[in-house]
């Protein structure tokens, strides 16, 4: 039960951040189709100057246009994206999301460390681990077959007349015996051997099964480490690329109105500098859900 709901859970996570991801690449496009509608009107100016060719503004009219189709195929998936929302949180209502991610702490964490809490936390080893104590005590007492039986006994009796005392007499007389038993049941110790092995294989059994669920843990948290590791790395490349890409964006800008350039030239720096944008909110996203996903790896 622990790990289907863990599972639902980065599930339920993985959808906000691609939905995050997806609503911001929105805001980012519908941004860019205004600076190109604004730069769509000082060409068609330029135009009747005579500065620049009307070809110019065709180029920068097929880009707008492409970015709104593409802006159709988002508005839909971000209603792909609160529609399974809804449904894997059980909610007959469509679910939105805040236009900022949540502040989550983030626990620095060595690979050592956390291999080793997820030895501790997880589930199906907290199973396995009773199972193995399990067939130890019933090694246990299978192994204590192999001893005799030494009970005790005992008898207090209060009668008129007491059968125990002879002659009878018509008085109320107390008696009372005590004694030791003991008894080795011999058969046992030869029926006893199948019932041993049969103990030694189950213990056996379960720890090649803990071994093996250690090993598919480590290797699962390794690669969840690494792969949190390397998200963090591709923000920070992320954003080099937004800071590169704008200075391209407002030089080629520049050349562009002082018909220095051509529209494809301009188009390119844009169609770069909104990509740029893009990627590092992709990266923001990526870092967070893979944050999330070393966490149940790890839980």
């Amino acid at each position: 039960i622990a790990t289907s709901k863990n599972d639902v859970s980065y599930q339920i996570a993985s959808i906000y951040y691609n939905l995050y991801a997806t609503k911001q690449t929105k805001k980012i496009i519908e941004a860019n189709i205004e600076l190109l509608n604004n730069q769509k009107t000082d060409a068609n100016n330029y135009v009747k100057q005579g500065v620049i060719l009307e070809n110019e503004v065709l180029k920068i009219d097929l880009a707008i246009s492409n970015l709104e189709t593409n802006l159709s195929d988002i508005e839909n998936t971000i209603l792909f994206f609160k529609n399974n929302l809804s449904i894997l949180t059980g909610l007959n209502t469509t679910i939105d999301i805040p236009e900022e991610l949540p502040s989550n702490p983030v626990q620095e964490l060595s690979l050592d460390n956390a291999v080793s809490n997820a030895l501790k936390n997880r589930s199906e080893i907290k199973g396995l681990s009773v199972r193995e104590e399990q067939a130890t005590i019933a090694k246990k007492i299978t192994n204590s077959n192999y001893l005799p039986t030494l009970s005790g006994i005992g008898s207090y009796n209060y009668d008129q007349p007491n059968m125990r005392v002879f002659p009878n007499q018509e008085t109320f007389t107390g008696t009372w015996y005590a004694g030791v038993s003991l008894n080795w049941n011999l058969t046992d110790l030869f029926t006893n051997k199948n019932k041993i092995k049969e103990s030694k294989f189950s213990i056996d059994k379960v720890n090649t099964s803990i071994n093996q669920v250690k090993e598919g843990i480590q290797i699962e948290v390794n690669a969840d480490y690494n792969n949190f590791q390397l998200a963090k790395q591709k923000i920070e490349i992320a954003k080099k690329a937004v800071t590169q890409a704008t200075e391209n964006f407002r030089v080629e800008q520049n050349k562009f109105n002082a018909n220095n350039t051509t529209a494809t030239d301009f188009l390119n720096a844009n169609a770069l500098l909104v990509n740029a944008k893009i990627n590092l909110t992709t990266a923001i996203s990526n870092a967070d859900l893979a944050y999330k996903k070393l966490l149940k790896s790890i839980n």
